[in-house]
């Protein structure tokens, strides 16, 4: 939670001061990579480079892994109602059999069904939640490798001269080490103090005008 609200803050931050459309999908989560990109592409434009349309990439992946972690949630809790059912059934039929004789526990038979019967109940989905991991596993890795990148050029956007240093930390912190870099760096632009109420003291004044010296009245007493 901490790590959601931290690198919420900082990307929702960077990405106003930006002009980022939809800078508020950074509070929702699964859809921060989406602002991460459109910094990205940000970032290339201010060094002119090609427009690599890193938001769109971003949001393609971000959408197919929300889709399938949906997925997998709702198969999980089906195989989780069937195992609780068949638990329910089992346990039900072995104190039925203990009043009335002997039940043996180790032989799934005694319930009335063979052992394919017996994982045909909850088989199927098993083997989909098995498969669907698979493309979840590569969509994960893209966008690992994938964040990485649009970080990199989201640090560089703010803060060039450590950029190295809060990409490192990060990597070797996980979430929790991006969150608090973000954070770090929301309030700069190209190595300064972002502020639009205050003039940087890098901005020489310009100087008083000069006024014109006063003319001495003309006599035209003759």
């Amino acid at each position: 939670m901490l790590e959601w609200i931290l690198s919420s803050i900082g990307l929702y931050g960077i990405g106003k001061r930006e002009n980022v459309k939809a800078a508020a999908l950074a509070w929702v989560p699964g859809f921060q990579g989406y602002v991460q990109g459109a910094l990205a592409d940000a970032h290339d434009k201010e060094h002119g480079r090609k427009d690599r349309k890193w938001r769109v990439v971003a949001l393609v992946l971000d959408i197919i892994s929300v889709v399938c972690g949906l997925i997998a949630v709702v198969i999980g809790f089906g195989m989780l109602g069937e195992i609780i059912e068949l638990i329910t059934e089992y346990v039900s039929a072995g104190a039925a059999y203990s009043a009335a004789g002997s039940f043996d526990y180790s032989d799934i038979s005694e319930l009335g069904m063979d052992y394919e019967q017996f994982f045909g109940r909850f088989g199927a989905s098993f083997i989909t939640l098995y498969m669907l991991l698979i493309p979840m596993a590569v969509v994960e890795s893209l966008r690992s490798v994938f964040g990485y990148i649009t970080l990199y050029k989201t640090f560089d956007l703010c803060k060039p001269s450590s950029v190295i240093a809060t990409l490192i930390c990060s990597i070797l912190f996980g979430g929790l080490g991006r969150a608090i870099a973000l954070l770090i760096v929301k309030d700069y632009r190209n190595d300064e103090v972002f502020n639009d109420e205050v003039v940087s003291d890098s901005y020489e004044k310009l100087p008083a005008p000069e006024q014109a010296p006063e003319q001495a009245p003309e006599n035209n007493n003759f």
